[in-house]
C-alpha cells in the first residue's frame, strides 16, 4: 500500500511502513545505512519511535539489521536447548514412566485456539523471517491448481470440439460470441472445480476463528492455506473477467454473506468469515482480512458490515472488525483487531479514531436533500419508496437504534 512518485531515490536498507507515500523527486535512506519510513507525507522515524508506530523493540531492529548473524544463533540455540530437552526427558522418564504421556514431544502440535491474553512480549516479537517462510511453504500447495485447470481446459476443448464439429458459415460468424462463452466455460469451471475441492478439504477440518500457530504441523495454519489457495486462482479468473460484477458469484459460492448491493471496487476480500449488509462500498485498493499471519500467530476472526458502510480506497480492515449501520472509514486508513465501528460515525487515521457524526446517515430513507447551485439553498423532498411492509423493521435509523438500546 506505498506510493513513491516518480525521480524518486530509494537506497538499500530502507524499511517503509505500511501505507508509506512520498511525492515526487524525493530522496529515501543513506548508503549503507538502515532507515524507517512512515506517513503521508513521507518521514523518517528514528529507532526510538519505532515502539509508538509499530510495538517493536530495540531487539526487533538489532536482529532485523544483522539478520544472518541473528539466524546463526537461533540456529545454534534451538539445538542447545533440544539437546537440554532431550536429556531432561530422559531423566524425567527414568524416574517414572507415567508421566511419559504428559511430556510434548517436539513433533506434537497443540490445535486447540491460543489464549491472546496469555502471551508474552517475547512470544508477540516480530520474527522478520516469518514472511519468507511463508512463501516456500505456499508452492507445495500449487499442485492443487493442476486438477482444477486441466478440468477446466477439458470442458473448453468439448466445447470446442462440438462447435467445429459441423464446420459451416455459421461457425466463423458466430466465432467472437464462441471465444467469449470459452473464456467464461473455462472460468466457470476454475471456479466449480474449486468448490468441489473445497468442499472436501472442508470436510477433513472445518475451518474455525481463533489465533493459532502459523507452522508446518499445525492443522488449522495448513488447512488454512489449502482453502485460501483454492480461493484466490478462481477469483483472480472472475476479477480479471469483462464482467464486474460477476465476482459477487464467487464470494456467496464460496460462502461470504453478501448480495448484489454491494459492490468491491477493484479491493481485495478474504473469501471466508466475512459478513456483508445491503449496500456496503469497499472502495479501490481496499483489503479487508478476516484472516492474517502476525509474527508466529495466525488470527482467523470474522469481519461484519452492517447496511450503508462506506471503506475508503486503500483502507486495510483487520480480522474481528464490526461496521455498525451508516459507519464510514475514510481512504489511507486501517482497523485494529476486533475493533468495533460505532453507526452513523467517520472513522480516519491509522489506527482508524472517531472523526466526526455522519451527517450523510439519513435518518429517514424517504427523503431527498436537493442543492440548488444558484440560488446557494437547500431543497428537501419526500418521495415514496417501495419496501415490503414485511422488510421495513430491517431498514436501521437513529430512531429504531435507541428502541433498540431502551428494550
Amino acid at each position: 500500500m506505498n506510493a513513491i512518485g516518480p525521480g524518486s531515490e530509494v537506497s538499500d536498507n530502507s524499511f517503509l511502513l505500511p501505507l508509506a507515500s512520498g511525492q515526487k523527486h524525493i530522496m529515501i535512506g543513506k548508503q549503507g545505512r538502515f532507515g524507517y519510513y512512515f506517513g503521508l507525507p513521507l518521514r523518517k522515524i528514528f529507532k526510538r519511535k519505532l515502539k509508538d508506530y509499530i510495538g517493536l523493540d530495540p531487539e526487533d531492529l538489532e536482529r532485523n539489521e544483522n539478520l544472518e548473524e541473528f539466524i546463526a544463533k537461533k540456529s545454534e540455540k534451538k539445538s542447545k536447548t533440544k539437546e537440554k530437552n532431550i536429556k531432561n526427558i530422559e531423566e524425567e522418564v527414568s524416574k517414572d514412566v507415567e508421566k511419559n504421556s504428559n511430556i510434548d514431544t517436539e513433533g506434537q502440535k497443540k490445535e486447540e485456539p491460543i489464549d491472546i491474553n496469555s502471551l508474552t512480549k517475547e512470544d508477540l516479537a516480530i520474527d522478520f523471517t516469518t514472511s519468507s517462510a511463508i512463501s516456500r511453504i505456499n508452492i507445495k500447495f500449487l499442485a492443487v491448481y493442476i486438477p482444477i485447470l486441466w478440468l477446466s481446459g477439458l470442458m473448453v476443448a468439448i466445447f470446442w470440439y462440438e462447435y467445429t464439429r459441423y464446420f459451416g458459415l455459421s461457425t466463423i460468424l458466430f466465432l467472437p460470441i464462441a471465444l467469449f462463452l470459452m473464456i467464461y466455460i473455462f472460468i466457470l469451471g476454475v471456479l466449480f472445480f474449486s468448490k468441489m475441492l473445497l468442499i472436501l478439504v472442508n470436510l477433513l477440518h472445518k475451518p474455525r476463528e481463533g489465533i493459532f500457530l502459523a507452522e508446518i504441523g499445525d492443522k488449522n495454519y495448513e488447512f488454512w492455506m489449502m482453502r485460501t489457495v483454492l480461493k484466490k486462482i478462481a477469483l483472480w479468473f472472475l476479477r480479471n473477467s469483462p464482467l464486474p460484477w460477476i465476482d459477487v458469484l464467487a464470494f456467496r459460492w464460496f460462502g461470504i454473506r453478501m448480495d448484489f448491493s454491494s459492490h468491491l471496487n477493484d479491493a481485495w476480500c478474504d473469501a471466508e468469515f466475512v459478513d456483508f449488509g445491503r449496500n456496503v462500498l469497499v472502495g479501490q485498493g481496499a483489503t479487508v482480512m478476516s484472516s492474517m499471519v502476525v509474527g508466529k500467530y495466525l488470527i482467523i476472526k470474522r469481519v461484519i458490515f452492517e447496511d450503508y458502510v462506506l471503506v475508503g480506497g486503500q483502507t486495510t480492515i483487520a480480522p474481528g472488525t464490526i461496521m455498525r449501520h451508516d459507519s464510514m472509514i475514510g481512504a489511507l486508513s486501517t482497523t485494529t483487531y476486533n475493533q468495533i465501528l460505532d453507526p452513523n460515525w467517520i472513522y480516519f487515521g491509522i489506527p482508524g479514531i472517531k472523526l466526526k457524526k455522519n451527517k450523510y446517515a439519513q435518518v429517514r430513507r424517504d427523503i431527498i436533500i436537493k442543492r440548488s447551485v444558484d440560488d446557494e439553498m437547500k431543497i428537501e423532498t419526500i418521495h415514496e419508496v417501495n419496501i415490503d411492509d414485511d422488510k421495513k423493521e430491517l431498514i436501521k435509523t437513529e430512531e429504531s437504534e435507541g428502541k433498540h438500546v431502551n428494550s
